[in-house]
């Protein structure tokens, strides 16, 4: 793979990817659910002004990740 790659010029881990083939695309983005979410993610920010987006991210996963186990 490394001399195709080479031939290509282009990185063997580029290649390798592509060897893989093609992944999912992603759905659309609706905005409509930023509504559904916008209170969850007041109330993290409320409860600890600090955090940044990743954090605030990350708490709210993990929560609506344990609603949904509980469903």
């Amino acid at each position: 793979m490394s001399a195709v790659a080479e031939t290509l010029t282009v990185a063997r881990s580029t290649l390798a990817e592509s060897m893989k083939g093609a992944t999912k695309p992603r759905g659309r983005y609706r905005k409509a659910q930023d509504a559904d979410l916008a209170p969850l993610i007041r109330a993290i920010v409320e409860a600890s002004p600090t955090y940044g987006y990743r954090r605030v991210c990350a708490l709210a996963n993990r929560q609506l990740r344990v609603e949904a186990s509980r469903l």
